[in-house]
């Protein structure tokens, strides 16, 4: 289960001109900036990512 205001290890399922869409599970999707993301990111790969809400009360 992901968690707000920890680090979280998700899956990446789809890929932007922005950056990366990941599997929040319950909490649904959460976007990881390509200015965020390591080189190596890719779809289907896990990534470690720690969620927060922006000012936008969005989950990034």
């Amino acid at each position: 289960m992901a968690d707000i205001g920890k680090i979280n290890r998700l899956r990446v399922k789809s890929e932007n001109a922005y950056g990366f869409v990941l599997d929040g599970e319950s909490l649904g999707e959460v976007f990881l900036s390509n200015k965020q993301a390591k080189r190596d990111v890719r779809v289907n790969s896990l990534v470690d990512v720690f969620i927060y809400i922006d000012s936008n009360e969005k989950l990034v």
